[in-house]
């Protein structure tokens, strides 16, 4: 369900499980007090980009903060963190693949503050090097909940080329990677000219989304 930011306040917050706020997470100070006693009575919420300024830093003080500067539009590599077998992050660090990672112009790095406290899930050698601040997508726990930030949007990872197998057809990289013959072929019918690139990153994203859907009714059921 969409909710438009200046309603948030509104929303049934005995009911919600998740909370996505997408950049720039700029919403109304009566919802802004819901969030962190949501979070810790079992909340998921998942934060992006400038959300870190706007919401992540006011409240939850002392844990992240945006590092001063700002990214240019590019995508760059990125790696496992602190916690490579994480599921949540599966879908990004596919074996055998560089994994990439798509930098919206003017999107916000994060300067972790309390290491001891936050987990950094994935990094980026070329974002510390150029921006200052390597962490790409973070997270914490809070009381009994969960929440994630990550540089960038989310619906922004996009496909960048950089080998021949970024390059090659959607369908032959699924027969590479042992897809049906069926699947193959209604990919090769529908979508013929869908490169490699493009799968891989619409199916990750896909893949990051449900996982913490799942995360999230997992953690529910348990308590």
């Amino acid at each position: 369900m969409h909710v438009a930011p200046n309603r948030a306040a509104a929303l049934d917050w005995d009911r919600l499980q998740v909370l996505l706020v997408s950049c720039p997470g700029m919403i109304e100070r009566a919802a802004l007090a819901r969030i962190a006693p949501w979070v810790r009575r079992g909340g998921y919420l998942l934060t992006t980009d400038w959300a870190l300024k706007h919401l992540v830093e006011p409240v939850f003080p002392g844990l992240l903060r945006h590092n001063g500067v700002q990214t240019a539009d590019t995508v760059v590599r990125i790696e496992g963190g602190d916690s490579v077998d994480d599921p949540l992050i599966s879908g990004f660090l596919e074996s055998g693949r560089e994994p990439l990672w798509w930098l919206e112009s003017a999107s916000y790095p994060i300067e972790v503050l309390d290491p001891a406290r936050v987990r950094m899930l994935i990094r980026s050698g070329e974002v510390g090097r150029s921006w200052g601040a390597d962490p790409v997508v973070v997270t914490f726990e809070e009381g009994h909940g969960t929440v994630v930030h990550m540089l960038s949007h989310l619906y922004l990872q996009r496909s960048d080329v950089r080998t021949a197998r970024d390059a090659q057809p959607a369908a032959a990289y699924m027969a590479e990677a042992g897809y049906s013959a069926s699947e193959v072929a209604f990919c090769r019918a529908a979508a013929p000219s869908l490169r490699a690139s493009e799968l891989v990153s619409a199916a990750s994203t896909s893949r990051f989304l449900s996982d913490v859907v799942l995360q999230q009714r997992r953690r529910a059921s348990g308590r």
